[in-house]
């Protein structure tokens, strides 16, 4: 496979788990979708700008287009019952320096099955728990049916989205980025 092909590959699979049109990521990016078209075919080799470009769509940085593995994104996942999902699991922060130096972010949500999908990127270390109702994990080859109760834990950078099968679902999302140098 050629590196045109492989790029084009590449951003076929990251557009689709979008679940976008090459149209809908042209408009996004402000590009004709010929250009989508012709770098997803491998007919091309965008430059370093042009693909910056299209990437802002997504929106996605070129290190973390080249960092998500298309193929193998897996994601553990644990099931308890939904009275002890707060009470079983922690998230465990080691800073690599005493004093601080890293971030953890929390974030909780509470969606619909009538609301949009939610598009998340793990940049690092990252905990998903589901506290109340049920949702569809999906990745680029991966997804898994959570319930009330369920972890799911990520490593590295990849695009995910919960798809909530019930009203009112609820879940928290934990991070540690993935530090650089």
């Amino acid at each position: 496979m050629s590196e045109s092909a492989g790029l084009g590959t590449r951003l076929r699979v990251i557009r689709e788990f979008y679940g976008w049109s090459q149209r809908e990521l042209g408009k996004r990016a402000g590009v004709p979708n010929s250009a989508i078209s012709v770098i997803e075919q491998g007919t091309v080799s965008p430059s370093i700008q042009s693909l910056e470009k299209v990437l802002k769509g997504f929106p996605l940085s070129l290190p973390d287009f080249f960092a998500i593995d298309i193929q193998n994104c897996h994601a553990r996942v644990a099931h308890t019952d939904a009275d002890s999902a707060t009470r079983n699991h922690a998230v465990h922060y080691h800073p690599a320096k005493e004093g601080g130096g890293h971030e953890l972010y929390l974030r909780t949500y509470c969606r619909s099955p009538a609301d949009p999908p939610l598009n998340l990127l793990s940049r690092g270390q990252t905990l998903v728990l589901l506290l109340r109702g049920e949702a569809m994990y999906r990745s680029t080859g991966s997804e898994h049916h959570l319930r009330a109760g369920s972890s799911l834990s990520l490593n590295g950078i990849a695009p995910f989205r919960l798809e909530p099968e019930q009203n009112d679902t609820e879940w928290v999302v934990a991070c540690l980025p993935k530090v650089v140098g």
